[in-house]
């Protein structure tokens, strides 16, 4: 508005001069409308990228979970998987040393009783198949009870 305006309304000379001073204020804190409807058309922009971003985090937030417990039944599964290896090794252990405790004994009478005094803890299976120790334990057997041989 103008001055003229004011004075029209019939507001006197010095108030229509302090009312321009407030509209002057006024306008210097105003935002055109163009302007106005620019940054809120940025800020609903911005707001839908913030509502995108929360739904990534939420849905990786959640894979980490699922990521987590694969991890964990993968490593159940690999401590299950060495412990039933070592079983398996254990026994083929077991049955070659057995194997050849029975190749050497094919001749002796009582293989039980002979079997019965072998200390299989103290044969060593090399990685030729070779049993380490079993010689010597069937020659102490042998001498001292040499009626099963």
């Amino acid at each position: 508005m103008k001055i003229e305006q004011f004075l029209k309304l019939g507001l006197s000379d010095e108030q229509a001069k302090k009312v321009m001073e407030l509209c002057k204020e006024d306008k210097r804190n105003f935002i055109p409308k163009s302007r106005f409807d620019t940054l809120n058309e940025k800020k609903k922009k911005l707001e839908m990228q913030v509502m995108v971003h929360k739904t990534q985090l939420d849905e990786m937030l959640v894979a980490n979970e699922q990521n987590k417990r694969l991890h964990e039944q993968a490593g159940q599964i690999w401590e299950h998987f060495i412990s039933f290896n070592r079983k398996q090794e254990e026994l083929l252990r077991e049955f070659l040393i057995l194997s050849a405790i029975f190749n050497k004994l094919s001749g002796v009478v009582s293989v039980e009783f002979v079997m019965d005094k072998i200390d299989r803890s103290k044969l060593t299976l090399t990685t030729q198949g070779e049993i380490l120790g079993l010689d010597k334990q069937l020659m102490d057997i042998q001498t001292e009870y040499p009626h099963y041989f």
